[in-house]
């Protein structure tokens, strides 16, 4: 049996957010999801409406604490006489356009409101408790994504370790003596010198660097450093049998693409 629309968009939806509780649907026009990751409260929900072959998409909320901080703080949304829509409030015709609209509608609220599990919202004035309430947020993002990253890389050897749990956030760790080739020594490294550490390398380390920038995007450095002078070098060697470490640096608009890459890269 073929689903509804209603149910194609909800099926989509609560795979995405596992919070999800569908409120209704298939009763009429509107679907309805509570979503508390969003707003915790009950009476909070996705608006799916769906009448006239046109998907149309808001999130109910009379809190206009809540609304008035999402729409301060952000140039996606904008408001409605029940709660906040999508900005310019566009209808789709497309099923999988309406629900990757939804899902970055969803995405953007939890963004401005830094996720809070607890629903930590401005109280009777949005603008006065702006600096305070970002800088909460900016706090919990940055433990967030420090345990993010530690959950990723426990399982490498030697395991880095963070060393600034403030921007930039830097993990670093040794690097085998056995995994660099003395014969081709592309770092010209001094062989007695280095084997004198121990095991690890003496000049040479490698590190996990993230950086926020002030716009709010994101850039990522994975590789080696010169330990003396924390020069960022190319890579360790050339030789294919052994790793190369090569310098990864790239950058990301938002928090979740940069933690979509790290999930891929060190899962």
């Amino acid at each position: 049996m073929s689903k509804t629309l209603q149910q194609e968009i909800a099926n989509a939806i609560i795979k995405k957010f596992k919070d999800g509780i569908i409120k209704k649907i298939d009763k009429d026009n509107y679907l309805d999801i509570h979503l508390p990751s969003v707003h915790q409260k009950k009476g909070t929900h996705l608006g799916i409406n769906t009448a006239k072959g046109e998907i149309k998409i808001v999130f109910y909320c009379r809190e206009d604490d809540f609304n008035n901080y999402e729409i301060i703080n952000s140039k996606k949304l904008e408001k409605y006489a029940q709660g906040i829509r999508i900005k310019g409030n566009p209808a789709f015709n497309d099923v999988l356009k309406a629900v990757e609209a939804a899902i970055d509608f969803i995405l953007e609220l939890k963004r401005v409101s830094g996720n809070a599990s607890k629903n930590e919202t401005p109280h009777s004035n949005a603008k006065a408790v702006q600096s305070s309430t970002t800088k909460k947020t900016s706090m919990n993002t940055t433990k967030e994504l420090i345990e993010f990253v530690d959950s990723l890389i426990t399982n490498l050897d030697p395991t880095p370790i963070n060393i600034n749990d403030d921007f930039p956030l830097r993990w670093e760790s040794n690097i085998f003596i056995e995994d660099y080739d003395f014969s081709e020594n592309y770092l010209d490294l001094d062989q007695d010198e280095e084997r004198s550490n121990g095991k690890y390398l003496k000049s040479v380390a490698t590190a996990i660097e993230i950086n926020k920038e002030a716009d709010g995007s994101y850039e990522f450095r994975d590789g080696i450093f010169m330990i003396e002078t924390h020069a960022w070098c190319s890579k360790l060697n050339t030789n294919q049998d052994l790793p190369s470490f090569s310098l990864i640096n790239e950058k990301f608009e938002n928090l979740n693409e940069l933690k979509a890459f790290l999930a891929e890269t060190y899962s």
